[in-house]
């Protein structure tokens, strides 16, 4: 993101949305980013996966003043695109202005962990069904399953699976950028998702990597034809970065 292009904007700026990892895979820094904005009344939004949180600086500390990101990743399928599971994080003095419920920890009389609900709004009791704010039974299964992943996985194990995601990522990039007509547009600052590009066109490398059994796609920000946006995740494997890297060899 080009952050000198805040300099353009007028003072009147409700708030700054920036995405990290961005489209691109690439990470943004929040904490400049709240540094150009010209009115300090404005609010920075920030955006992410949560995987990405436990390796990175989180939001709050980057003066973000809220953050919203999604957690199907967090122990839930894909599903073919949904239902996913939202998330959302505010500065203290917007709490009140949050949608659906507040869950807080305490202890009871006999000293064990409980939770309750500590702040939920009128609009719940006085709408019913019709509030805008409820929580539907798809979104408390969801959220089940999130917490069971988040509890399994523990402080240690989601820095663990990020490190492999990185790990795996880079592995492929540097393979892939040693190819003939295939290079790395953008910096190396990023996790588990990378552009290349390509000069084939990108669509016709997507189509015959997808004919051997790969998944890659045309990047978002592609209007040339020529940039592929792939993603490597923990679950796959040395050998099919591999194959991966002899598809894009063999179609050059």
């Amino acid at each position: 993101t080009d952050l000198n292009a805040l300099k353009s904007y007028s003072e009147n700026i409700a708030a700054l949305i920036i995405q990290s990892p961005n489209k691109n895979g690439l990470i943004e820094n929040w904490m400049e980013s709240k540094k150009k904005m010209l009115d300090p009344k404005s609010l920075l939004i920030a955006v992410s996966e949560p995987l990405s949180l436990s390796v990175l600086e989180p939001p709050g500390k980057c003066g973000a003043d809220i953050f919203v990101g999604e957690g199907q990743s967090l122990g839930n399928p894909m599903s073919y695109g949904g239902p996913l599971l939202g998330l959302i994080a505010v500065k203290e003095q917007y709490k009140r202005r949050m949608p659906g419920r507040i869950i807080g920890k305490t202890v009871d009389k006999n000293n064990n962990d409980g939770f309750v609900l500590t702040l939920q709004t009128r609009e719940q009791h006085i709408r019913r069904e019709k509030a805008t704010s409820n929580i539907c039974t798809n979104q408390g299964l969801l959220a089940l399953r999130a917490t069971i992943y988040l509890a399994l996985m523990g402080k240690k194990g989601m820095p663990y699976i990020a490190n492999i995601c990185y790990q795996k990522a880079h592995y492929a990039a540097n393979g892939i950028s040693e190819l003939e007509n295939y290079s790395l547009p953008y910096s190396n600052e990023f996790l588990m998702e990378f552009v290349v590009k390509t000069t084939h066109s990108a669509i016709d490398v997507t189509n015959y990597c997808a004919a051997k059994g790969v998944s890659i796609m045309r990047a978002l920000t592609d209007e040339s034809d020529s940039l592929l946006l792939i993603a490597v995740t923990e679950k796959r494997t040395i050998d099919e970065i591999n194959h991966l890297i002899k598809c894009l060899k063999e179609f050059s």
